[in-house]
């Protein structure tokens, strides 16, 4: 499974490095849309995990037009989650997640697990020449999962896991 987005290119020197391997467990939802030209994507993820230093909560929303490379918009946040159950079935998560637009997002979800693990590889790659890079991989047990309390996305997953990542900002 993965994902790439490319947008138009910014000369400027890279201000910003992270790069990390980790090991741990997270529940995962998503949603995404398209307009029906196809160009203008909308995609909303939350991550809650545990990767060793202490349970979070991130949340990422982006809208971009891949039609013309442009990115129309980018929310974020991240906050220590008040709550994070864990097991292969089912993963409780709370938090108060402060975005970059100034709002503040609630998360209260349940994630139950629908099937049996399986193993499985994902990979995310969003480039913004100039602008941004961020690669991130992992591989290990992945459930389907469904999604209850608030707010709601389109698929949910629980994960344990071992991956990497690198983050670029210039």
């Amino acid at each position: 499974m993965g994902v790439t987005l490319l947008m138009a290119p910014s000369a400027s020197a890279a201000t910003q490095v992270v790069s990390d391997k980790y090991s741990g467990e997270f529940a995962f939802a998503s949603s995404e849309t398209r307009s029906p030209d196809g160009c203008i994507v909308s995609r909303k993820d939350l991550l809650a995990f545990d990767k060793g230093f202490g349970p979070m909560v991130g949340y990422y929303d982006f809208m971009a037009n891949e039609c013309t490379h442009v990115l129309l918009q980018y929310v974020e946040g991240m906050a220590p989650a008040e709550v994070f159950d864990f097991n292969r079935n089912a993963v409780h998560a709370k938090a108060a997640v402060p975005l970059t637009d100034g709002t503040t997002l609630d998360v209260d979800l349940h994630w139950n697990a629908v099937g049996a693990p399986t193993q499985q590889g994902f990979s995310v790659r969003f480039v913004e020449p100039g602008v941004y890079h961020y690669v991130s991989t992992s591989s290990g047990s992945f459930s389907e999962a469904s999604l209850s309390g608030a707010p709601l996305f389109d698929e949910a997953h629980i994960s344990q896991s071992k991956g990497s990542r690198l983050e670029i900002r210039h």
